[in-house]
């Protein structure tokens, strides 16, 4: 058969059987379904047993077992050609087989992944998020071809959030990824939380994987969810409890503290996959980004703003590292989204967001089925490869290059300190200060012109501009922003020959202003100051007559029709 559906379950009948409702609901019949119990509850039985139907396996422990123990028992029972494992609170939408088997016979590969759909079930602990229903989907399904070691390299840096791994979780994953690891390690599970080492597993033992624009399943938190628990209730008893059913002792990595932060419980579990799969091998873990993220969401959880800041404190002491605290969010709670049944969120983008008590939602099988109506139809698969990422300056000749720092750019492997999460436009600083590298090639000598494009959140703004070669500096710029939109040229710098590679350092410091939060934009917290979009780049040995041509070029393919002011 080609898909196994794994559902590892431990005393939970009364969100398992909606679980297992929306498997049995495939408009592809060319599955089985694995219920794998962590211990050995009548319940959960009794609740397998209603749907008398042989695509159903149930296999159990007896005792109960560590999360990631159960998860890799489980493993041993599939018999698929493609493995995904959900939650015993979770769901598949109905088309989610028949749209798989479509992308991968068309274009054949060991991972397809999918972006998450989220529901939150009437008991959730959060009376703000209970039964809600969320989903971001193209318009039109586009399957994009992906460079797993990227992936790999911008998740350390904490440049790709882990919703956008290719987990086993919200992916289709061949039994041949999974053997490869099982071969080299024993298993395929390691450390405490299965969804993130999964998600570092298949990158690391994959060339390249597929992800589609549209949600196959539903990612659900109900009452008894252990991940929620744990990261997300700000409640110390609660956390203690999931802790002790699922984990039992987390290993902490040398360089980490114990956390219930989401941020630095998974840095901590990428530490530990790292050290079993690759401990010598790059890419290394970015100890900073890590903070500057964990203070980015210091805010969202109850009760825990106090304790993430003396974990942030005692992880950058540990490994000696700075950590600004001068732009950490308010105390106070951020507020939740208000509720907008669809809309558009960016170009071919549509974003659903269902209140589930308006329209009746019990499980999340309603859930599943509200959603499978409300999603743009399928369609065949326009299929696009990933934008190359530019790692190297002044290897080009005498052509500029451009670097898009939006979600579907070239850039975010130059991308420093001080930078936000990057979204479909491209990237905002935050705070005061945001650094950009660009590795120069080895024996390049000539000059490299600089031209930015982008915003200012509030202007006027004062911006200072600074390029370093090492500690020296080649150019210094102070300007004042007087409109929202921004292009900015710099002078030429002269770069000498070298043997060997060089960094140049793009230093960007901006002038502080209250956040979209403060003014009453929007319920934004971050202080935001410049959003880049675009720098374009001339790195060539052109005579200097040739300069301001050049500059007069850059300048008009920059600004196009005029829109954009220069700063």
């Amino acid at each position: 058969m080609m898909f196994s559906i794994v559902i590892p379950t431990r005393t939970r009948a009364d969100t398992l059987r909606h679980a297992v409702r929306t498997v049995l609901a495939q408009t592809d019949g060319d599955f089985e379904v694995i219920v794998h119990e962590s211990g050995d509850d009548p319940a959960t039985a009794a609740a397998v047993a209603e749907f008398d139907d042989p695509r159903i396996g149930f296999f159990k422990t007896g005792e109960p077992v560590r999360m990631t123990e159960n998860w890799e028992r489980a493993l041993a029972h599939v018999r698929g050609d493609y493995v995904l494992f959900i939650g015993d609170d979770d769901g598949l939408l109905p088309d989610a087989c028949a749209i798989a088997r479509g992308i991968l016979q068309a274009h054949p590969n060991e991972i397809l992944s999918w972006p998450f759909a989220s529901y939150y079930w009437p008991r959730y602990f959060d009376p703000e998020m209970a039964n809600r229903l969320s989903a971001a989907s193209g318009e039109k399904l586009l399957c994009t071809l992906k460079d797993s070691r990227l992936l790999l390299e911008l998740f350390y840096r904490f440049r790709a959030s882990y919703v956008d791994l290719p987990m086993i979780y919200n992916s289709f994953v061949s039994r041949r990824v999974i053997e490869r690891a099982r071969a080299l390690r024993g298993h395929y599970f390691i450390g405490s939380y299965p969804d993130v080492s999964s998600a570092v597993v298949n990158l690391f033992f994959s060339r390249e994987f597929i992800h589609c624009n549209r949600p196959l399943s539903v990612n659900a938190a109900s009452h008894h969810s252990t991940g929620h628990g744990l990261v997300k209730s700000g409640d110390p008893v609660v956390q203690a409890r999931v802790t002790a059913a699922a984990f039992g002792t987390i290993p902490i990595h040398p360089t980490m503290v114990p956390s219930a932060d989401l941020t630095i419980s998974m840095a901590n579990e990428m530490l530990i996959t790292k050290q079993e799969l690759f401990p010598d091998e790059e890419p290394q873990l970015e100890y900073g980004r890590m903070l500057e993220e964990a203070a980015r969401r210091i805010s969202e959880i109850p009760n825990q703003y106090d304790i993430v800041l003396a974990s942030c404190r005692a992880i950058a002491a540990r490994n000696a590292i700075e950590f600004d605290e001068s732009h950490l969010l308010p105390r106070e709670l951020l507020p939740k989204a208000q509720r907008r049944d669809r809309r558009e969120v960016a170009a071919g983008t549509v974003f659903i967001d269902l209140d589930g008590a308006a329209r009746g939602f019990e499980n999340v099988f309603d859930a599943v089925t509200a959603l499978a109506g409300q999603l743009p139809l399928a369609g065949p698969s326009v299929f696009v490869a990933e934008t190359p990422p530019v790692r190297e300056i002044g290897g080009v000749g005498k052509e500029s290059i451009t670097i898009d720092f939006s979600q579907r750019g070239n850039g975010a492997l130059l991308l420093g300190r001080g930078w936000s999460v990057i979204e479909h436009w491209g990237v905002w600083s935050i705070g005061t200060r945001a650094e950009i590298t660009f590795p120069i090639a080895a024996k390049f000598s000539g000059s490299i012109m600089l031209h930015l494009i982008g915003s200012v959140f509030l202007p006027p703004r004062n911006l200072s501009l600074c390029i370093k070669l090492g500690t020296r500096i080649l150019l210094k710029r102070h300007l004042v922003a007087n409109e929202g939109r921004v292009a900015i040229e710099l002078l030429p710098v002269e770069i000498e020959r070298s043997e060997s590679a060089k960094r140049l350092d793009l230093v960007i410091g901006i002038s502080e202003a209250k956040t979209p939060m403060e003014t009453g934009l929007c319920p934004d917290p971050r202080r935001v100051g410049f959003g880049l979009e675009r720098i374009a780049i001339w790195a060539s040995e052109p005579p200097r007559s040739r300069l301001g041509a050049t500059s007069r070029l850059l300048r008009k393919l920059l600004l196009g029709s005029g829109e954009l002011t220069p700063g």
